[in-house]
């Protein structure tokens, strides 16, 4: 059957380097193909490079009964469930806002809550509520040549670590990944946020992500994490944070509760996929 393309459509989508690929479940054409095989299978394969589409996580699309636009099941590259996801946030609004509804703003359904996406100029901005958030230090062993760290959760849990230096050392890695499993964490673990404040209204920070098992160019979630931490200390309201990919803005909204994500979004492409691809194991 090679050369047989599906008769849907799917969008690979990059925020900040963070990229993920869409499937619109709504449409029966891709509901068939996503349901005859495992769809777990299909998240790693389609996220595999060279394999698959290369991604950081699969974004699938379903109607929802509770008034958003629409609901989002959002997998990591590795096949596992998330809660939430900054940047596929602001890209899969972007797609709502092109695609769907042809509007400035989308709403949508995600583990969390409805999460509500709108543009602002050229970038794309969601909204989250504030985490509850204890300024305490969390303790996890912390290597040389940091300062503290806390845990927090902004959507999916971080432990966000001060960094003396930047960029993050290499050699690092291996107590990162000892830190994304510490026993206290739990089962699933958490992402791990290194940043380093370098100036009064500037981060630097990268995430090693859960699901991903690596650094990411980008994380929303930990660009959130590491800014609401330093805004607590600050007692600031906004701040930007770069990410390897690029550069995002956090805010805190107090009154209304919310902490805000802006940065980039694009639709890198609009493809369809071979029917072997779903024939073949995945």
């Amino acid at each position: 059957m090679a050369n047989e393309f599906t008769d849907f459509s799917f969008w690979k989508i990059e925020g900040a380097g963070n990229d993920f690929a869409v499937l619109d479940l709504r449409e029966q054409g891709v509901k068939k193909a996503v349901e005859s095989v495992d769809q777990i299978q299909l998240v790693k394969k389609l996220s595999t490079p060279k394999f698959g589409l290369g991604c950081d996580g699969v974004v699938f699309i379903k109607d929802t009964k509770t008034g958003e636009d629409f609901q989002w099941d959002f997998f990591n590259a590795d096949g596992s469930r998330a809660e939430m996801c900054g940047n596929a946030a602001r890209c899969i609004g972007l797609v709502g806002m092109e695609f769907f509804n042809k509007s400035d703003s989308v709403s949508f359904l995600t583990d969390i809550g409805p999460v509500e996406a709108k543009k602002a100029g050229d970038l794309i901005e969601v909204a989250i509520e504030v985490p509850n958030f204890e300024p305490e230090e969390f303790d996890v062993g912390l290597m040389n040549g940091t300062r503290r760290s806390w845990f927090i959760n902004t959507g999916v849990p971080h432990v966000v670590i001060e960094s003396a230096y930047w960029p993050i050392r290499k050699e690092l890695k291996p107590k990162i990944e000892s830190i994304r499993n510490h026993p206290r964490l739990g089962e699933a673990g958490a992402n791990v946020t290194l940043y380093k404040k370098e100036a009064k209204d500037h981060l630097n920070a990268i995430t090693f992500e859960r699901g991903v098992e690596d650094y990411t160019l980008s994380c929303g979630t930990g660009v959130m994490a590491a800014a609401i931490v330093d805004l607590f200390q600050t007692k600031e309201d906004q701040i930007d944070v770069s990410n390897p990919g690029g550069r995002l803005n956090v805010r805190i909204d107090q009154k209304n509760n919310k902490v805000y994500l802006k940065g980039p979004a694009r639709i890198v492409y609009k493809g369809q996929l071979n029917k072997d691809f779903f024939n073949n194991e995945v």
